[in-house]
């Protein structure tokens, strides 16, 4: 006796499949195009803040120079570190409006310069002498952290 097989054909189930599984295909690659461009952004962002604060660093050199000099007054001083911090943050801003971040231009607000000092620039940031400080009477700025 012979046992004949029977095939059944099932019309369809391949597009089932397919409709269930397209919407989350397409909710993925929306996705990885919404978190590139927000890598996109943060990168841009940051690339305008080292600027802003290498632009801002740039204006403590010649006071920090004059400060240093041995015929200068404790009032001459506080006046070039004031006038370095002021220097600092107008530089740091002019710099970021130069940038642009997800097709807009980069504000920078006068709170988001800081000025202040590190004692050693090739300790580690988490040590005490690598950690950016707020300025003091003691030391000249010579950081600017945006």
């Amino acid at each position: 006796m012979r046992i004949r097989a029977t095939h059944e054909r099932r019309r369809g189930g391949i597009t089932v499949w397919l409709f269930l599984l397209i919407i989350p295909l397409f909710a993925l690659a929306a996705f990885s195009v919404d978190l590139n461009y927000i890598w996109t952004a943060d990168a841009e962002l940051q690339n305008a803040a080292d600027a802003a604060a290498l632009a801002g660093a740039d204006q403590l050199l010649g006071p920090t120079t004059a400060a240093s000099l041995p015929n200068t007054t404790q009032g001459q001083w506080d006046t070039l570190q004031q006038l370095a911090g002021q220097a600092a943050v107008r530089a740091a801003e002019a710099r970021a409006a130069t940038e642009t971040a997800a097709g807009a231009p980069v504000v920078l607000n006068d709170d988001d310069v800081q000025v202040g000092y590190i004692l050693d620039p090739t300790a580690p940031p988490d040590s005490p002498a690598g950690a950016f400080q707020a300025p003091s009477s003691g030391c000249f700025p010579n950081s600017v952290q945006v």
